[in-house]
């Protein structure tokens, strides 16, 4: 699977969509099937775009946001929709569930041996 997709403009380069140009391209394995996404950039836009690093980051962000786009296409994972049980019902019974624990449980050995008021 894979696309090639030219660039938007390109501020202070000169364009020329006929011209010599550069691809960008990002590719992932997933279980043996080769994923890949391409972008193709005018040459003179990309020596802007190289010598300025935020910018070329930012360019590799966007195809690493199509590669991401293209891998969940290819999986298409299952969206599960659920209500959960208000907050308030949440925290109680885990209070409850808390307290109870702590009643079942037995008196550690420390705290049954400490007298409360005696000055010995």
């Amino acid at each position: 699977m894979s696309s090639l997709e030219p660039s938007g403009p390109v501020y202070d380069a000169a364009f020329n969509p006929f011209g010599p140009f550069v691809v960008l391209a990002a590719t992932v394995t997933v279980d043996g099937e080769e994923i890949t996404v391409q972008q193709q950039i005018d040459r003179a836009a990309w020596r802007c775009i190289d010598r300025d690093p935020q910018l070329r980051a930012d360019y590799e962000r966007t195809l690493h946001h199509h590669l991401a786009a293209a891998l969940v296409e290819r999986l298409s994972p299952t969206v599960t929709v659920y209500e959960p049980a208000p907050l308030g019902e949440s925290v109680s019974d885990a209070l409850a569930r808390a307290d109870a624990a702590m009643r079942n449980e037995p008196e550690p050995e420390h705290c049954r041996s400490l007298e409360l008021g005696s000055e010995g």
